[in-house]
């Protein structure tokens, strides 16, 4: 068939016109400093939140308090060519903004708020990162962002079932191959992941610098159980220790939490961040609601800095702590909302009960971290403390100092800040169940009205990270011969 000649021009203009770069007129730096927008409330078609089976607990949670400073700090240092790019168009911007604002319905479920977030977010950071569409490319490297859609990502090999990933694509421009992701994300719905339950969950964290955390009274270190943001923590947790992953988001568009992990279990996260903005009948904006609202940075320039940031990191399996031989174990989980989540599990230790040193892992402070099997009933505990006027919340345990070790299960430690001595007894957790805690409290407690005079009083009972726990008074014994001659 023979194309008439104004056919032939007309095809050729339209080829011409395709293959044309888009006239970008929005700057990398003007795109990434724009609040996402608001997203409408309605009523909620899901109340419940799904437990994970591949979620695990973490070892140790601590606050990542640097994150702001680090996102702000690399911003600062970009080369202005970078910044000044023109890399999209504002009548893709308005046009995909608008549709997640207003044109599509108020969302009543996850997946609803997962379409709005796909609509947005990674076509604006893939053009700003990776050159989508021949967009101008940054200086440094990047990984890309993609929704999946269960079933619809052949090219993607994970473990677990993540709503979006970032990948390694600087020399794939097509996204044919999603592997090796970078970063894992999920996306939860704003009524039930929300800051303030984020913040319940960053409540329950160790404190830097100190390998032990005790809590006594009514206040509690164990995990919220069926709480929606503890099953979304341990759910993001549990699939980057399973992938090797190192940097983890939790989203619910509106708001979004950052996450670290490093060998041992241990697990960083910021609050939950939110930059959206008011919008007459759709929200009053980000601190109206609740959100942290970021200082000197937007959620767009976070996303682009922690893909700068993953791209550069390789993966890191979870391997057995302090050069312990063999290989840990990543058991599965209760589907139900209100089982605790699988620990990950250490290879044996003949010498366990003797406790290893603390260490560090990558470049977080060190805590300890046992990681075995734990006897049921342990996110129970009872705890406890006996006197008032001290507090027991932060001790100094040096348990690899021989003068500090008094026998198989008792050392010596301090209370910070005052430094006072205390006897700290032990019972692993992997091996003991609470009654041979339970059983040893109950004596010193028949025993009250002698303590100190001729017993040492009883402190607190509580878990402590992986072990029961008693913290009894130290009592200086002078031996009998000295006590004879400082009498003479």
């Amino acid at each position: 068939m023979a194309w008439a000649p104004n056919q032939q021009q007309f095809l050729a203009q339209q080829m011409q016109a395709f293959n044309q770069v888009p006239a970008f007129d929005i700057s990398r730096e003007a795109l990434l400093t724009w609040p996402l927008p608001p997203i409408p409330s309605a009523p909620r078609s899901s109340t419940a939140t799904h437990a994970s089976t591949y979620r695990l607990a973490w070892g140790e949670l601590r606050l990542w308090d640097t994150f702001a400073g680090e996102v702000t700090n690399y911003w600062q240092n970009l080369p202005h060519a970078d910044k000044a790019a023109m890399v999209y168009t504002q009548t893709l911007y308005h046009g995909n903004a608008q549709r997640v604002a207003r044109t599509i319905g108020p969302p009543t479920n996850e997946g609803d708020v997962k379409d709005r977030q796909g609509t947005l977010v990674p076509d604006i950071h893939n053009y700003a990162a990776v050159g989508l569409d021949n967009a101008p490319m940054p200086s440094d490297a990047h990984s890309a962002m993609a929704h999946i859609n269960p079933g619809g990502h052949t090219n993607l090999t994970v473990d677990g079932c993540p709503d979006f990933v970032f990948s390694k694509t600087r020399n794939n421009p097509h996204f044919e191959a999603w592997d090796p992701y970078t970063i894992l994300g999920e996306v939860k719905c704003p009524w039930l992941v929300t800051p303030a339950r984020i913040d319940q969950v960053l409540h329950t964290i160790n404190p830097q610098g100190f390998p032990f955390h005790v809590i006594a009274n009514s206040v509690t270190v164990n995990p919220i159980l069926g709480d929606p943001a503890q099953l979304a923590v341990e759910q993001i947790f549990g699939y980057m220790v399973r992938n090797a992953c190192l940097y983890g988001i939790i989203s619910t568009f509106k708001g979004w939490c950052f996450l670290q992990r490093y060998n041992g279990g241990i697990l960083r996260m910021t609050p939950m961040y939110g930059d959206f903005f008011a919008l007459l009948g759709i929200s009053n904006g980000a601190a109206a609601e609740g959100y942290h609202v970021p200082f000197n940075f937007s959620i767009m320039k976070a996303l682009y800095y922690l893909s700068h940031l993953a791209d550069a990191t390789p993966k890191v399996p979870e391997t057995p702590l302090n050069g312990v031989a063999g290989q840990v174990e990543l058991p599965m989980s209760s589907a139900q909302q209100n089982a605790p989540a699988a620990r990950i599990i250490q290879p044996y230790q003949p010498n366990q009960g003797q406790m290893a040193p603390v260490s560090q892992y990558g470049q977080a402070p060190g805590g300890y971290q046992a990681g075995v099997h734990i006897i049921g009933g342990y996110e129970n505990a009872v705890s406890i403390q006996y006197n008032d006027g001290v507090t027991y919340k932060f001790l100094k345990f040096e348990p690899w100092l021989k003068a500090n070790c008094l026998g198989v299960k008792t050392w010596i430690a301090r209370t910070l800040p005052d430094n006072e001595k205390i006897i700290l007894k032990l019972w692993d957790a992997w091996k003991y169940s609470s009654e041979d805690q339970g059983c040893e409290a109950s004596i010193y407690l028949k025993l009250r009205p002698l303590w100190g005079i001729y017993v040492p009083a009883l402190r607190v009972q509580s878990p402590l990270e992986f072990y029961y726990a008693l913290i009894i008074e130290y009592i200086e014994v002078i031996p009998p011969i000295i006590a004879f001659l400082r009498c003479c």
